[in-house]
């Protein structure tokens, strides 16, 4: 992910489904670098947890500065855009969304 000015960036990654068998699907490293530590949260989520397309949402606003709170990358102020990466592992899913500050609702994807 490229360093954009203006952005933040909001990455999900669906790591491996369980096959119900014992020793097969293992977690998989991620490895981050070149970042700022104070700029990144994980959120672990329980088997089966989804993300609901509200929560990320909430997410979105509050990255934007639109929630009156910053979204820590552009000021206090927040930022003109998001860039919102949904990642599977099993499938080898990637796909990558630009959000404006000015329609946060409408993703454009742009991969």
């Amino acid at each position: 992910m490229p360093y954009v000015s203006g952005n933040n960036y909001l990455v999900v990654v669906r790591c491996r489904i369980s096959d119900n068998q014992i020793d097969t699907d293992l977690n998989v490293t991620l490895e981050l670098s070149n970042y700022s530590p104070a700029n990144i949260i994980t959120s672990p989520m329980s088997s089966g947890a989804y993300v609901s397309m509200g929560w990320f949402a909430q997410q979105m606003d509050t990255s934007l500065g639109l929630t009156g709170q910053s979204g820590g990358n552009c000021g206090a102020s927040g930022c003109s855009q998001g860039t919102i990466e949904l990642i599977d592992y099993d499938s080898g899913l990637h796909q990558i969304f630009r959000v404006l500050v000015d329609n946060p609702t409408m993703w454009e994807q742009v991969q």
